[in-house]
């Protein structure tokens, strides 16, 4: 007879919070609401403040169209995009618990088909050189967006029972 005013012998397994979810909501997830959405959310916010701001320095509105239309501006909303690609890899990862990376690239991969139809706008593929760089570096980015998720959860994991 085991002692009343002892802990029992079983030992209890903590619940396991790294069980998986569903692959394709993590997928739509991290690839359509984070990567595709907040790209598009950061390049408008961007427009807005950089327009208010030069219309509050007296620029006219041909001035503002000419900012919003250089190289500079193109360059920025770029690296936005790239690190939503990233932030989206990593919700993707995240939301999954389980193959981390292979998640974080589908999400890419979604978001890379995604934004085909925009490269068929008018001057869509100017200049030419930064969109095929921006293609082909966006699946990898979107898994290290990944890679972070995964080693996130590896540090976050109990330690295991002896």
């Amino acid at each position: 007879m085991q002692d009343p005013y002892r802990s029992p012998s079983a030992r209890l397994d903590p619940l396991d919070e790294r069980s998986p979810r569903s692959s394709i909501v993590a997928i739509l997830l991290g690839g359509l609401l984070v990567d595709f959405f907040g790209t598009i959310v950061v390049s408008v916010i961007l427009a807005v403040a950089l327009g208010t701001v030069l219309a509050a320095r007296g620029y006219a509105e041909p001035d503002v169209v000419r900012w919003l239309d250089s190289d500079a501006y193109l360059y920025v909303t770029s690296a936005f995009g790239l690190l939503m690609t990233i932030a989206g890899g990593y919700v993707a990862g995240r939301w999954a618990r389980v193959r981390e990376v292979w998640h974080g690239a589908l999400a890419g991969a979604l978001s890379l088909v995604l934004g085909i139809p925009f490269l068929l706008l008018p001057e869509g593929l100017d200049p030419l050189w930064l969109n095929l760089l921006l293609r082909t570096i966006q699946i990898p980015a979107a898994m290290f967006g990944g890679r972070q998720a995964q080693r996130r959860a590896e540090r976050s994991m109990p330690e295991p029972m002896a």
